[in-house]
């Protein structure tokens, strides 16, 4: 029987049917102007060997055009962007100085004309283009190649650097070009015009921030030590919400169990964390309230033994207001962490020696955070709950038991106001009382034990 594979019959008539790739369908939008998911194209045939021959003419039609989609929307050049590129490459491998002037004469002249013609922006463009020492996406290529960044991770950079380019209309730049201005703007467009890839509702925050943190890490760990830009322009901007965004809240008692009740994960060659070390690492979040970057990146040395328990030190952080010593009282965090020093000595191991660096960062915290995500959505916990949840939680707790709220802040590395960091502490007696205070219902402590091995 023949195949009727990439078809459809409507009525007495095959179509072909082909999946447009995920990434081009907004390129394909139907007439209300949504996204396509695939091409259906009549074939105009009820014979089905007759719609196979036809179908494959038809593939290799829309595969083409799938292609040069795709390169235009990755920053194909424009026919001004091709000719400055041409040039740069010329006046680099010029042969003397005289070789060099005609070219740098040249570009003048084709940017004075572009000027003149009405088109100053363009002219400004073409000249950068021309005489820069890297383009955006020559440091790009550099830097690629340098840090060996995975397919994941260069997908992640490939599209962040094709949507600002496409907001601003080039194909290529340099990046003297990304003042805080045009970045301000970008930020402007993300966080009230920019549609979802179905072009259904505004961007969520954590999809905003996909956007910016490969450009933030760009230009913090290549382009300002290069010397290619004087400041990083994609610092300190606030991201809103999307309009479909779930509010973030804390983990109710029930979800807690459902956590500590969640599937079993053996430690395999691909599946590097066990269910024990998920829940370890969520002992150690819901007693001190921790970030899961502050938990994931501890070393022996940050913890001192003290009467009834630890004493954790947070000594670098992204804020002077992070930067704390929690004292750690309960005796379930103390028996995980007691576990994990065991009788090791070098005081520069990690805690969780099992965890690796990764993502666009090289963190921690990034692949910890992944596997997180995964287990949480296998326990069934509804959404708006995350890590940092269990900060909410805590927080919420502890203010409801009367604590003060400036020192229940200071206790999970808020900024306080009055305080300075690490130079305005607290005393070791309201630091304690806090540790002290800390506990959940026997039904959620009885099941972490059980699940944790602990007596």
């Amino acid at each position: 029987m023949a195949s009727a594979q990439h078809l459809k019959k409507r009525g007495e008539r095959w179509y072909l049917r082909l999946a447009i790739p995920r990434k081009l369908r907004h390129l394909y939008p139907t007439e209300s102007g949504k996204p396509s998911y695939h091409i259906e194209e009549a074939l105009g045939t009820p014979d089905l060997n007759v719609a196979n021959r036809l179908k494959h003419e038809r593939i290799a039609h829309w595969v083409r055009d799938f292609h040069e989609k795709e390169r235009a929307a990755t920053g194909t050049l424009t026919p001004d962007a091709a000719e400055a590129q041409r040039l740069r490459e010329h006046f680099r491998k010029a042969n003397d100085a005289s070789e060099r002037e005609t070219i740098a004469d040249h570009v003048a002249s084709i940017a004075t004309d572009m000027h003149e013609s009405g088109a100053p922006e363009r002219a400004q463009q073409f000249h950068a283009l021309a005489t820069a020492t890297e383009t955006l996406r020559d440091s790009w290529g550099k830097w690629k190649r340098e840090w060996r960044i995975t397919k994941a991770g260069e997908y992640k950079y490939e599209q962040a650097f094709r949507e600002l380019l496409e907001f601003l209309g080039v194909a290529d730049t340099t990046p003297k070009h990304i003042t805080p201005a045009r970045a301000r703007a970008y930020v402007a467009y993300l966080n009230t015009d920019a549609k979802s890839a179905k072009g259904e509702g505004s961007l969520s925050k954590a999809t905003k921030e996909g956007r910016l943190s490969p450009l933030r890490t760009f230009w913090t760990e290549y382009l300002i030590p290069s010397e290619l830009a004087e400041v990083n322009p994609w610092k300190d901007h606030k991201l809103t919400e999307g309009g479909n965004a779930v509010e973030k809240r804390p983990y109710t008692n029930d979800e807690i169990i459902a956590l500590i009740n969640g599937p079993e994960r053996r430690e395999t060659k691909d599946v590097r964390y066990t269910k024990r070390t998920i829940l370890e690492l969520y002992a150690l979040a819901f007693y001190t309230g921790a970030r899961r970057e502050e938990i994931a990146c501890r070393l022996l040395g940050d913890f001192e033994r003290i009467k009834g328990g630890y004493v954790m030190h947070i000594r670098e952080a992204k804020t002077n207001a992070g930067k704390r010593s929690i004292p750690i009282l309960h005796p379930i965090p103390v028996a995980v962490i007691g576990r994990r020093i065991g009788k090791r000595k070098d005081a520069k191991a990690q805690l969780f020696e099992e965890f690796k660096r990764g993502g666009a960062n090289k963190t921690l915290g990034d692949l910890v955070g992944k596997m997180m995500t995964f287990y949480r959505r296998a326990s069934g916990v509804g959404a708006g709950a995350d890590f940092h949840s269990t900060r909410r939680h805590l927080i919420t707790q502890l203010v409801a038991q009367g604590h003060s709220r400036e020192l229940v802040q200071f206790y999970v590395g808020h900024k306080v106001p009055g305080m300075t960091g690490i130079y305005a502490k607290p005393t070791d007696e309201g630091m304690r009382k806090i540790a002290k205070s800390i506990s959940y219902p026997a039904t959620i402590e009885r099941g972490l034990r059980g699940k944790l091995d602990l007596a």
